[in-house]
C-alpha cells in the first residue's frame, strides 16, 4: 500500500536543459520527464511543481506546447494532475 504523502510546503522545479546546460523548451532537452513523473507516482507526490523554460520564440506557442508535452508525459507515468 502507498503512503500518502501528507508534508507541507514541498516544491518540485522542473527545468528543461539542453546537454550543454542551457534552458531550453520543455521536452527538446535531455531530462526524462516520463521517468521523473513515474518516481513522482511511486512516492505518491501531491506537491506543487515549477517548470522552467525557454520562451522559444513565440510565447503563447510554447506554453501551449509545454501544457500539451506535460499532459503527455503524466499520463504515460500514470500520474495524475
Amino acid at each position: 500500500m502507498k503512503k500518502k504523502n501528507t508534508r507541507k510546503g514541498i516544491l518540485f522545479w522542473i527545468k528543461g536543459l539542453s546537454g550543454v546546460g542551457k534552458n531550453v523548451v520543455i521536452g527538446s532537452g535531455k531530462v526524462d520527464f516520463t521517468s521523473i513523473f513515474k518516481s513522482l507516482n511511486k512516492i505518491d507526490y501531491k506537491g506543487n511543481f515549477v517548470f522552467e523554460t525557454n520562451r522559444g520564440e513565440d510565447s503563447v506557442i510554447t506554453m501551449r506546447h509545454n501544457l500539451k508535452f506535460i499532459l503527455s508525459v503524466t499520463q504515460k507515468a500514470g500520474y495524475k494532475i
